[in-house]
């Protein structure tokens, strides 16, 4: 190559550039992909060789010929340069190394070789430099070492197979996915893989591949040295130039945690989280599949209704982790003499309902009952407690008392509260003689009239806090009934008896102007508010004239829309009606801020949460109440809280009653907290004084 070089610039040198051979010398360094540089021991360029490759050339021609590599590239590249033609002129051997340059039209990067070149004696000595851009080629370098380490360090395992099936490329985490180092897998057919699947999904991925060329869907992997992973599972056929299968890339995500959250949210909906029983909404359906079931085969059956006595006294005498255990030991001992077909299933509070299909006469009824109360006649160990518990049962028989689950509950229902009337701690099966006078839920309803009337009601208030300055958030209004007859009862029966027989309008109106009433009587005292927020029910949101109502009262005494945010459950937006989303929509543009309140318990979907642009979200308390001790409720608590976030909603966390929980909900990033832990429903006196130490946030 010396000679060739050397023959090259005695042509040049020699060449009349009128003539042909000029003409071909031309062409051929035109043809050229290098720069080439004749450059004496100094450093000073005596010839260029560049012609359609002037732009990457450090300076003009022109100028170069004119200075010296110093003056050209910077001082590192320059003295790196100059050191590699002190060595070529030395040792008359050939050195390269790549260099980086900054030119007019930017960075580029380039390899230099630096040649000797035969000298005569009355001649300096040169040197020829050939220099050759490899940029392009360094950022294709540079791109697949980031798409190796894109592939490498993906969240998700990655393999490509080559057309046979083999395995030519495998990432970190499919490697840690399977418990062996990814370099193991090289070389494996996907027939490994495909032993750690079932032979069904297997075979629905052979089809899809064969027909479309790609497939996805859920999968359990069972490595043999590792525990299962529920696993997405993707795999395409990477095709090439002529459109025929090339490659395979196969990804494997691992959705462990995420089908936890969804076990866990399924559970929830389904089953009561104290007794693990199936819950009121579970239990209409299990009634509904046994009453199909029955008529098809034409069987009989029982339904039971059962109370636990005087639960209330526990809760107030012991308080509530006592009557928590008092419901799961019942619970449990109920459900050890039911048959293994039965369901038993906790309706509410302190109400079971256990399903029976195939009990054919009164005999078999009455054997199940006394094996109930067969458990109950010896005090009950609670805690460090001896309790005497007994239970109230009614029963309804299929088909004779009800072919409906309405019916029969309701048979069952009225069964039990004739037992309650009569002294408690015994059972009676349903008649038609039992009036309507003598069932609780008509008692209980007389006696709600009652109250509506006497408007017989008050209100106290649960402060909300913010979890990082503990600033008053807002007051929650909580409606009470102060009838001495209904005290036993939970508001949440009576506002759902209410709105079943058409009484919420009433309590509505009752709840309203006394609200507006005290929140003038604040403000005329000059108390500084923070937002107050009022609880809209389901059935009032389904009412035309509900905007109306509103702001009548609020019109009546000077309030402004702003100062009250309204609470709904999600459940309230699970159909898809008119008039709801009407209400909804029209009392924000008036104004009124909007809360989802005892979110987890219901159905709704994110993109209704999204659609309505609501402003917090109330976590309910159920998934808080074991957040310190329970895994899963911390998971789903703070992908809720990450979740509401993204969407631009705070988020306020109900039921919070100790320091462990309020510790990881500030960990979590919640805003707002309320609970015990912070303080209990206040009258009107204690809020007052509240108000009046807190230095209120708007």
């Amino acid at each position: 190559m010396h000679k060739l070089l050397n023959k090259f610039v005695s042509l040049a040198s020699k060449t009349d550039k009128k003539n042909g051979n000029s003409r071909h010398l031309d062409t051929i360094i035109s043809a050229m992909a290098d720069l080439m540089y004749l450059v004496d021991k100094e450093g000073n360029f005596l010839e260029v060789y560049a012609d359609n490759k002037k732009h990457l050339l450090p300076a003009p021609k022109k100028v170069l010929l004119r200075t010296s590599i110093p003056n050209v590239f910077d001082a590192q590249s320059s003295e790196r340069l100059m050191h590699m033609i002190q060595v070529v002129m030395k040792t008359k051997s050939l050195q390269s190394g790549e260099f980086a340059l900054t030119l007019p039209l930017g960075v580029r990067y380039f390899e230099k070789k630096v040649i000797p070149l035969e000298s005569k004696k009355d001649q300096s000595e040169t040197v020829m430099i050939i220099s050759r851009d490899i940029t392009e080629k360094k950022q294709q370098e540079a791109d697949a070492r980031l798409i190796e380490t894109v592939f490498q360090e993906a969240s998700g395992g990655m393999l490509i197979e080559d057309k046979e099936g083999n395995i030519i490329h495998a990432n970190n985490t499919i490697g840690r996915m399977l418990g062996l180092p990814s370099s193991q897998l090289i070389g494996k057919n996907f027939d490994y893989l495909s032993t750690m699947i079932t032979q069904e999904i297997k075979d629905a991925m052979d089809k899809a591949m064969m027909t479309k060329g790609h497939w996805q869907g859920e999968v359990e992997i069972s490595p043999s040295n590792s525990k299962k992973i529920s696993s997405w599972l993707t795999i395409n056929t990477i095709l090439d130039d002529q459109k025929e299968p090339n490659h395979i890339l196969i990804m494997i995500t691992d959705i462990s945690e995420t089908s936890k959250v969804n076990n866990k949210m399924d559970y929830l909906a389904s089953y009561d989280t104290l007794t693990d029983l199936p819950n009121r909404a579970y239990l209409f359906e299990q009634l509904k599949q046994s009453i199909a079931t029955m008529q098809q085969q034409k069987r009989n059956g029982m339904l039971l209704f059962i109370d636990i006595d005087h639960f209330k006294e526990f809760n107030d005498n012991y308080g509530h982790q006592i009557g928590d255990e008092v419901l799961l030991s019942v619970s449990k001992q109920i459900k050890s003499i039911c048959r293994k077909e039965d369901v038993l299933g906790r309706l509410s509070g302190d109400e079971f309902l256990l399903i029976s299909e195939n009990v054919n006469d009164q005999h078999a009824v009455e054997t199940i009952i006394e094996k109930i109360q067969t458990i109950f006649k010896k005090p009950q160990k609670i805690g460090n407690l001896s309790l005497h518990i007994s239970v109230s049962m009614g029963v309804a028989l299929y088909p004779e008392h009800g072919q409906t689950p309405e019916t029969l509950i309701n048979a069952a229902d009225q069964a039990m509260y004739s037992v309650k009337k009569q002294g408690r701690n015994n059972h009676a099966f349903y008649t038609e003689e039992m009036s309507f006078i003598s069932n609780e839920y008509y008692f209980i309803l007389n006696t709600l009239k009652d109250a509506i009337y006497d408007s017989n009601f008050t209100l106290v208030y649960q402060p909300l806090f913010f979890l990082e300055d503990m600033s008053l958030s807002g007051i929650e209004v909580l409606l009470r009934c102060n009838h001495s007859r209904l005290s036993d009862i939970p508001i949440s029966r009576i506002i759902s008896m209410a709105e079943e027989t058409g009484l919420m309008p009433k309590i509505t109106h009752l709840l309203l102007d006394m609200v507006c009433n005290q929140l003038h009587l604040w403000q005329l005292a000059k108390i500084k508010l923070p937002e107050v927020s009022i609880n809209l029910s389901q059935k009032e949101l389904h009412e035309g004239n509900l905007i109306l109502t509103i702001h009548s009262h609020l019109s009546q005494y000077n309030i402004d829309p702003h100062d009250i945010e309204l609470e709904i459950t999600e459940n309230a937006l699970l159909q898809e009606n008119v008039i709801v989303k009407e209400n909804i929509t029209r009392l924000q543009k008036l104004g009124h801020t909007f809360s989802i309140d005892d979110y987890g318990t219901g159905f709704s979907s994110l993109s209704n949460i999204k659609t309505f642009n609501f402003d917090k979200l109330k976590i309910d308390k159920s998934f808080i109440s074991n957040l310190s001790t329970n895994e899963s409720d911390q998971v789903i608590v703070s992908a809720t809280i990450e979740m509401a976030k993204k969407l631009g909603l705070k988020v306020v966390a109900e039921g919070v009653e100790t320091k462990e929980q309020a510790k990881l909900l500030k960990s979590f990033n919640c805003d707002i907290v309320q609970g015990f832990f912070y303080s209990k429903p206040l009258n009107t006196a204690d809020i007052e004084k509240l108000l009046l130490q807190k230095q209120v946030l708007h």
